[in-house]
């Protein structure tokens, strides 16, 4: 008798064990996936050419390229290194930075297509305790601010470089073998008339002050916050500012670079040139 007991209680407490596959809960988080600046991973110079030049599935001494990291011309967070100069009046830094293209992602689906947008913008020397942060966007010369991103294709392409020793290098992104890979935007630091970004002379037709600055860039999956002004209906958009309650995340990285005097025209290291 005790022995049955037993065994029907093993069985039934072996009937209540359900799988938890596919059960939604009602309720949860709008925004289960936070948004992240994607750069290039550090490798040594070596796997880097290695990776570059390697088809994505041809196998070479026992490896295969499809374990190299992920990589997109762009250019990683930190110090811009050069020297840059505040010109004369009429004139440019003809050694500034080349332009280059912010990438970042967001994990959220809607099926198979995203289920948010990204927005970005760019900042200048950002205070965290400032009360005005819409007085700190920056260079939308360059980039407009609080504007969507293009959504940009995570796919293996081959793009021609004139300067590449055998013509041509690889810029992909590769499926990784423990992560799904994300829904990626671009965000493009651009300049219409210029293969350059001028930092120094060019803050939306302002030149900086001499010394050390920081560029942030800042991503979101929502749209910027928006305040609504006591007795009016209309809402003015507090750029640079992430919507956190309605279930924004964001992102930021930060170029740091130094802008020098260069105006008296006896600086050389500068390289000022004439506008065209």
């Amino acid at each position: 008798m005790i022995r049955r007991w037993v065994l029907g209680a093993v069985v039934l407490a072996g009937a209540c064990i359900i799988p938890d596959r596919g059960i939604q809960f009602e309720g949860g988080p709008a925004n289960p996936g936070a948004v992240r600046i994607v750069e290039p991973t550090p490798v040594p110079a070596e796997w880097s050419e290695w990776c570059l030049n390697r088809d994505i599935n041809e196998e070479v001494d026992g490896g295969t390229s499809a374990f190299c990291p992920a990589v997109r011309e762009t250019r990683a967070g930190g110090l811009i290194d050069g020297t840059f100069c505040i010109c004369p009046e009429g004139q440019r830094d003809a050694q500034a930075p080349a332009l280059w293209t912010i990438y970042a992602e967001d994990p959220d689906l809607d099926g198979d297509d995203p289920d948010d947008t990204l927005y970005g913008v760019l900042r200048l020397d950002p205070d965290p305790a400032s009360e005005q942060p819409n007085a700190t966007v920056a260079f939308e010369n360059y980039l407009e601010a609080c504007a969507a991103g293009r959504r940009a294709p995570v796919e293996f392409v081959t793009v021609p470089v004139a300067d590449a020793d055998d013509g041509y290098f690889t810029e992909r992104v590769v499926a990784s073998i423990a992560r799904n890979t994300a829904p990626q935007w671009a965000f493009e630091i651009d300049d219409a008339f210029s293969d350059r970004i001028d930092l120094c002379n060019d803050n939306n037709g302002v030149p900086l002050e001499p010394g050390l600055h920081n560029l942030q860039f800042m991503v979101t999956d929502r749209p910027f916050f928006r305040a609504v002004r006591e007795g009016s209906d209309v809402q003015r958009e507090q750029c640079g500012v992430p919507d956190v309650a309605a279930g924004a995340t964001y992102a930021v990285t930060n170029y740091v670079f130094e802008c020098i005097d260069g105006t008296l025209g006896d600086n050389d290291d500068c390289g000022c040139e004439d506008r065209e």
